[in-house]
């Protein structure tokens, strides 16, 4: 995994086909970039800490809002990096990894509405 994402930062700057924003759209796409890492790193965090849980469906912290805020932060990483270095190839590429991460969601929902009766709700209560 390490390595596709070391991969995914090359990428971005040796795309042959460059955009050119202006400057607040460029540095936009940085925050944004920098946003999905914080997020994805915070759920990271608080989802490890569960890790061997078996207890009731997490609804604390990040997962208040998003129900999947990993996923979420990928998006936003990968994204918001792209429009920062202007590289139009792997933009087009991040919407083919988004396509995947989306199905990984829509499988690992089905499992949780299974496993907890109470995501239904829970759904309703968040986004993504």
């Amino acid at each position: 995994m390490t390595l596709l994402w070391i991969s995914w930062f090359n990428m971005c700057h040796y795309d042959p086909y460059k955009l050119t924003f202006h400057k607040a759209i460029h540095y936009g796409g940085f925050m944004i970039f920098i946003c999905g890492v914080l997020l994805a790193l915070i759920a990271l965090v608080q989802i490890r800490a569960f890790e061997n849980y078996n207890g009731e469906l997490v609804q604390t912290g990040v997962y208040k809002y998003f129900r999947h805020p990993m996923y979420v932060g990928f998006f936003c990483w990968i994204f918001g990096y792209a429009i920062f270095t202007g590289a139009l190839i792997s933009f087009l590429i991040g919407m083919v990894f988004s396509m995947n991460i989306t199905t990984w969601k829509i499988t690992e929902e089905s499992l949780l509405k299974e496993q907890f009766p109470e995501y239904e709700a829970y759904m309703k209560k968040t986004v993504f």
